[in-house]
């Protein structure tokens, strides 16, 4: 188990859509960089790729779906 601590997440506006600027720990980022971040595909602390996640089963999701989608798309009953 790991981790990454406490960081903070500024958006301009209510959600990251709606934000001309988005900051993770005083740095820029944009929408796509916080998505990765959340994955954790990238690491929260150095927004490098995460290596402990290369080994991952990936799959490839629509951006908005159901729970029952979710459940059913990654087989689980």
């Amino acid at each position: 188990m790991h981790c990454y601590g406490v960081h903070k997440l500024r958006l301009s506006g209510p959600t990251p859509d709606q934000s001309d600027r988005i900051t993770w720990d005083n740095k820029s980022i944009d929408t796509e960089q916080l998505i990765k971040v959340l994955r954790y595909d990238l690491s929260p602390d150095t927004l490098k790729p995460m290596e402990n996640r290369s080994h991952k089963k990936r799959i490839q999701l629509p951006d908005q779906l159901s729970l029952m989608e979710i459940i059913d798309a990654n087989g689980v009953a």
